[in-house]
């Protein structure tokens, strides 16, 4: 268990979490008690279910994830250090579910088997399906090309929000921080290429 104090000020600034990727033993670990209390918090709020001694797993988890990835990787991601961590630490909750799961329980869910939908176009869908399956999947797959297009189209910062958002689940203003943008202006960009297309 960490003895970290409790968060008067547990932000990170880039420049200090690079120091802490790239800097030495003592610099890392000072940066770490810093941040503890509020990764603790994001752990809390993204794993309530389990129990309060893998909360402190996650954050070191999380932590170590962040020393292996280096510098480079925060850098490319081109998120502030708060999203980034964020981001790292929904990683490393993954990690622990996994490692703490009884053994014999698969660690991805399994695929169902879905019977194949053969359409006839003079009777509809067969085989089981409905028409309204068959359509929403349909429906489903022509928002992910649209998506596609949108991000092939869309200047880099605007697709790195759409890729936060699809990819990693961000709402759209953890999204709009994460790429150095205001909430409104990637809405009003994502609008402007709505419109354009």
């Amino acid at each position: 268990m960490n003895t970290a104090p409790e968060c008067g000020d547990c932000t990170v600034s880039a420049s200090e979490l690079l120091a802490a990727i790239t800097g030495s033993a003592a610099t890392a670990s000072k940066i770490y008690r810093r941040v503890f209390p509020r990764l603790r918090r994001l752990a809390r709020r993204h794993a309530p279910s389990l129990p309060p001694d893998l909360h402190d797993e996650i954050v070191q988890e999380t932590w170590l994830l962040v020393v292996r990835r280096g510098a480079e990787v925060f850098v490319d991601a081109g998120a502030t250090a708060d999203v980034y961590l964020a981001m790292v630490l929904r990683n490393a909750v993954e990690v622990v579910k996994a490692n703490n799961r009884p053994a014999g329980t698969p660690s991805r869910p399994t695929p169902t088997k879905t019977a194949a939908v053969a359409v006839d176009l003079d009777n509809g869908v067969e085989n089981g399906a409905s028409m309204a399956q068959f359509r929403s999947e349909r429906i489903e797959t022509e928002i992910r090309l649209d998506i596609a297009l949108f991000a092939a189209k869309a200047e880099p910062q605007v697709a790195r929000a759409l890729a936060l958002m699809l990819d990693d689940g961000l709402p759209i203003s953890s999204a709009a921080s994460g790429v150095g943008m205001s909430r409104q202006t990637l809405y009003r960009r994502l609008i402007g290429l709505r419109q354009a297309a």
